[in-house]
């Protein structure tokens, strides 16, 4: 069964918009996907059988690169895996 994550990265003050565009582009490059109505939420999904703690370390290491990539030095993120993918929805 195909495992989803959503994260949600918060970058520190400070950082700029090329920083930003950096970052988002790295995601981007490394199958994330922004969700566009929400500024710091990205989706992805993962191999059948991928075990959750390898889905995490490879969520974790996406979000080191692009930070790198950015020259970001702190972030904060959360994610949360299941085997459903995200529904959006909005009140317009």
């Amino acid at each position: 069964m195909k495992l989803y994550a959503l994260i949600s990265v918060d970058l520190e003050n400070y950082v700029t918009s090329e920083q930003r565009k950096k970052f988002n582009e790295k995601l981007k490059e490394l199958k994330w996907f922004k969700i566009i109505e929400l500024t710091t939420i990205w989706t992805a999904s993962f191999e059948d059988g991928i075990t959750k703690s390898s889905a995490l370390s490879t969520t974790k290491a996406d979000v080191a690169t692009a930070a790198k990539e950015g020259k970001i030095s702190k972030y904060h993120a959360a994610v949360q895996f299941g085997y459903d993918s995200s529904d959006t929805f909005s009140n317009n």
